[in-house]
């Protein structure tokens, strides 16, 4: 199953993938945030998930399961983490590639 882990410093993202790369024998996709806080994704209407959006309290994963008549190609989504401690809501807009 992939596997995006998330990291939010001060703002600054980053990913264990940037593109996340996803094969059609791949039903689910995980999402989490490294620090554990709070955060949603919202790929959209055309999105290749059964649900387009999802949210996450502090410490919990997403899971995105994928469409069986998915089609392939680059999918952006945006992410929304919400730190804690600084009491800010962070945003970025990474995306998938659905594999052929």
């Amino acid at each position: 199953m992939p596997e995006v882990k998330i990291s939010c410093v001060d703002g600054d993202f980053s990913y264990s993938d940037q593109a996340c790369y996803i094969e059609r024998k791949h039903k689910t996709v995980q999402i989490r945030c490294e620090q554990g806080y709070p955060f949603a994704v919202h790929i959209g209407w055309n999105t290749p998930f059964e649900k387009g959006r999802d949210r996450a309290k502090g410490g919990e994963t997403i899971y995105l399961h994928l469409k069986k008549d998915a089609l392939p190609g680059e999918y952006k989504y945006l992410v929304a983490v919400y730190d804690p401690k600084t009491e800010e809501i962070w945003t970025d807009d990474p995306y998938f590639i659905i594999k052929p």
